[in-house]
């Protein structure tokens, strides 16, 4: 496979952990092949670390997978990768060294997984792929990174072979401007891609979802200016897709929700998709009026782009439901993931499934007050083992905040 694992190793950001288990993590019961089972199971700490938090998870198969965040250490940040194998969640070294970086994107293939690494200023988004025993740079440039026009973030990266990668997000000048990069097995390089609106609109690309050389599906949201790496809504967003066809990027005509007998909703986001062929895409996301926020599910059939009934469990108002990643397996197995918020407006991680007759909500262990979790990302193995990644605040809503990992299992 040429190009896609360097054999010159790059630098190691070394955590300090030992094994006592201060974070939460849900693991499968397997005692019936049928049944949605949840249990707390011990997961590493980050000695000296006051705070981290896993955004993004992808599987090679259902026994190995990695996660990716940021760890923060007094005044500096740096990027987190967990790996599971062997029935356990171990820390590894990093594979981007110096503060202020996080991890932000993963997508594994069978012969190992690539990494999204952003710098905190925007400026440098470094990629690298691990093996299952080593990281390698993966050249952009200069160095291994690649720098965007004004300033930038790539928030979501889509291997499918190990010489075609996409990564997706924004540039930041006066006005905020989609970014894709690609990577061709030997270097990472910037691709245009179009834009809604004038200077006076902002266009962002949260996700991006590959299957073939020849299509990829991205999303996001545009509408005002609004200067900000956050992925809030800003009145009045609208949902965002661009479609690559092997040669191009160009815009695709998405539906925004408005529910019955309310006004044009304030805000609507895609955060996540994945496409399972150019005929099927799922993606996720949400979509506000007044002061309710609801998460918002869309379905790509090949032709054009529908909203799919989607449960609310926080309920109509006041509710701020939100889809943050989605995966799927098969036509009959898609898992989506995200939070949703509970009396008092303490946040709890939201897990739903799709298995052919409608979106359900997935009962999970609750963290249970003063604590608070969200689910940020999640990858569905072909057996329909997932596992889905997040954050929590341990015992008080604005407290120092650990992985929250749950492992589940979907079936037709």
């Amino acid at each position: 496979m040429v190009g896609f694992w360097p054999t010159t190793a790059g630098p190691f950001l070394q955590p300090q952990s030992n094994q006592s288990s201060v974070a939460l993590r849900h693991v499968l019961s397997t005692s019936s092949p049928q049944a949605l089972g949840w249990s707390v199971v011990a997961s590493p700490e980050l000695q000296g670390a006051s705070s981290w938090t896993l955004d993004g998870v992808s599987c090679r198969n259902a026994g190995a997978c990695i996660a990716v965040g940021e760890a923060d250490y007094a005044e500096r940040a740096t990027g987190l990768a967990e790996t599971w194998e062997g029935g356990r969640w171990s820390v590894v070294p990093g594979p981007v060294s110096g503060p202020s970086w996080s991890l932000d994107g993963v997508s594994c293939l069978s012969q190992g997984c690539s990494v999204l690494g952003l710098g905190a200023d925007g400026a440098y988004n470094a990629f690298a792929a691990w093996d299952g025993t080593k990281w390698s740079p993966m050249p952009g440039r200069p160095g291994g990174s690649l720098r965007s026009d004004a300033g930038g973030w790539l928030m979501s990266l889509s291997c499918v072979t190990p010489s075609f990668c996409v990564a997706v997000g924004h540039n930041q000048a006066k006005s905020v401007s989609t970014f894709v990069a690609a990577w061709s097995g030997t270097k990472w390089a910037a691709k245009p891609s179009p834009n809604r609106g004038g200077q006076e609109t902002d266009n962002v690309l949260n996700a991006v979802s590959c299957v073939s050389r020849h299509f990829c599906m991205a999303v996001g949201d545009y509408g005002p200016q609004r200067h900000s790496e956050s992925r809030a809504l800003v009145p009045p967003s609208k949902t965002l897709v661009e479609a690559w066809d092997g040669s191009k990027w160009s815009m695709v005509p998405s539906p925004n929700e408005t529910p019955a007998g309310k006004q044009v909703s304030v805000g609507e986001v895609l955060s996540a998709i994945s496409c399972l062929s150019s005929k099927l895409c799922v993606a996720v996301g949400s979509y506000e009026y007044t002061d309710v926020t609801l998460t918002l599910v869309e379905l790509w059939d090949g032709t054009r782009w529908s909203v799919m009934p989607s449960p609310n469990p926080g309920g109509q108002y006041p509710s701020n439901d939100e889809l943050n990643a989605v995966s799927c397996v098969s036509v009959n197995q898609c898992v989506a993931v995200g939070d949703y918020q509970l009396v008092g407006g303490l946040k709890e991680g939201l897990v739903e499934t799709w298995t052919g007759a409608g979106w359900t909500v997935e009962s999970s262990t609750s963290l249970g007050a003063p604590s608070q979790g969200s689910l940020r990302g999640v990858s569905c193995a072909s057996s329909g083992n997932c596992v889905a990644v997040g954050w929590q605040s341990v015992g008080s809503p604005s407290g120092d905040f650990r992985p929250l990992t749950e492992h589940g299992l979907i079936h037709d």
